[in-house]
């Protein structure tokens, strides 16, 4: 008994130095890699946030290094025309890391598993952030946990604390938020989820109330960077109601909302749809219907569309904002070298023949239904070169639009329109939404917009090869530009 005893004092003893020499030689690894994230994070913030009227820096400020513990101080610097008066905003956060390769916190929760650390960070006091932590009760709103393993693999949770708040100026309840993330260090694989459970607002102004309500919101999002840099994957987000009103409109109340996105690259070009659902949508406590859309793009050129979007965020998006902020028209101002990146990254893009297709916007009423669907193939022109016209007939290669309206579904519509402006008598509203339901099919019918078949108002355009097909009716594009503008100045 005693030798068993002295031999497995002995494998403690080991075990004991192999888990402090381990401790010691992560801690040893620990900063430098900490400085790559954060160097990471701001690569990635500036393109992120570029044309959003926002900017955000991240600063590892302190490390102190111990055997089996590091802490760990950032700043994060956040500045915008409407926080703060527009100067910087500092964020200070402090993180207890735990070394590897067995931290104490995750002993204590029997996991075994190592890894090279674990820790715990909190969102610190200051004097900007002193209102929020008064609506906590002294507690930080935000913390998180995350682990890091050796395969640099990120397992992290963010947890948002509820509150409340009130005074003369509104009400603000908020339910908090959870977040976890997962990937790796370099960013390359990402998978995020969020739950809200419920998000009211109110404010009061001097023309009346407005109101924001959240109830059940998720989100599912991530995947693999490509070489292009896109995520590739799916992504979900729903919720469960939600409810916007603004002093002197009808509210507009939503329940189950859906969109389920999902993108892929195959031979450098991209192939992604975007789908949305609405269950039920109410306009001032009358019931609209529900709604479905659905978005296609196939065919785009990777590496193309990322230039033209860097572009957009980083010359376009900051001038939309400055004009719309100054309350003037937005033109476009590029420099030469820009507007040959434009044309060289849009020429790349239509030579890929790309696709893109509204394929369903769909509205479903009580008692009839609606849809439109537009499907684009556009080519790449012989020379920019040359007259708009001429230009936009050799970019579009195909084109197709349907449209089916419901006369049923129009009588729905103006039934409520006539509710919402006070109609109360049942037989006034039902001769007032069948005349709108006939002046639509007759003004369709008579301008040679449309045709009814059935409880349907139906139209369809199709273009090829330098041919317009309206209804059955072809012409050239120009003969189609004035037959649609005479229909509008008839209008």
């Amino acid at each position: 008994m005693n030798k068993i005893a002295t031999l497995g004092a002995a494998v403690v003893i080991v075990v004991g130095v192999a888990a402090i020499g381990g401790a010691w030689y992560t801690g040893t690894r620990i900063e430098p890699l900490l400085n790559e994230q954060v160097a990471n994070i701001n690569q990635q913030l500036a393109p992120a946030l570029a044309g959003q009227g926002l900017s955000a820096n991240v600063a590892l400020v302190s490390f102190e290094r111990h055997v089996f513990s590091s802490e760990a101080h950032y700043v994060v610097t956040v500045q915008s025309p409407d926080l703060n008066g527009g100067a910087p905003a500092a964020l200070n956060v402090a993180e207890h890391i735990e070394h590897g390769p067995f931290p104490w916190s995750r002993l204590k929760a029997l996991d075994v598993l190592p890894v090279m650390a674990s820790s715990q960070f909190t969102l610190q006091r200051s004097g900007e952030l002193q209102p929020w932590f008064d609506l906590t009760h002294g507690a930080a709103p935000i913390s998180g946990q995350a682990t890091l393993g050796y395969d640099q693999a990120v397992n992290a949770s963010l947890q948002v604390l509820p509150l409340r708040w009130a005074d003369p100026r509104g009400t603000l309840a908020f339910s908090g938020l959870n977040a976890h993330v997962e990937g790796n260090a370099e960013g390359k694989k990402l998978q995020v989820t969020a739950a809200l459970d419920h998000l009211d607002a109110l404010l009061h102004g001097p023309e009346g109330d407005a109101h924001l309500q959240l109830q059940g919101v998720t989100l599912k999002s991530g995947g693999l960077k490509g070489q292009s840099g896109f995520y590739l994957g799916t992504s979900e987000v729903q919720a469960a109601s939600g409810l916007l009103a603004l002093p002197n409109e009808p509210a507009v109340a939503l329940e189950g909302f859906l969109g389920v996105g999902s993108l892929e690259e195959i031979d450098g070009k991209l192939k992604g749809s975007t789908d949305y659902t609405l269950a039920s949508l109410q306009v001032g406590g009358k019931p609209i219907g529900s709604l479905q859309m659905r978005w296609v793009i196939d065919r785009f050129d990777a590496a193309a569309t990322q230039e033209l979007i860097t572009l957009y965020q980083n010359k376009l998006q900051p001038q939309a904002q400055a004009a719309a902020e100054a309350g003037v028209p937005f033109t476009p101002q590029l420099s030469p070298a820009d507007q040959l990146l434009v044309q060289a990254s849009a020429l790349r893009l239509l030579a890929g023949q790309p696709h893109i297709a509204l394929e369903n916007v769909g509205l479903k009423t009580a008692n009839g239904e609606s849809h439109f669907s537009l499907a684009l193939d556009l080519a790449k022109p012989a020379d920019l070169n040359q007259p708009a016209e001429q230009l936009l007939q050799q970019m579009i290669q195909r084109l197709d639009a349907k449209l089916a309206v419901s006369t049923l579904s129009l009588k729905d519509l103006a039934t409520v329109q006539g509710q919402l402006q006070g109609q109360t008598d049942a037989a006034i509203l039902a001769r007032n939404a069948e005349g709108a339901a006939n002046l639509a099919a007759t003004l369709a019918t008579l301008q040679g917009v449309g045709r009814v078949e059935g409880n349907d108002i139906r139209s369809d355009l199709h273009y090829e090869n330098g041919v317009v097909d309206f209804n059955g009716q072809k012409m050239t594009p120009e003969a189609f530009v004035q037959f649609m503008a005479a229909k509008v100045g008839r209008g």
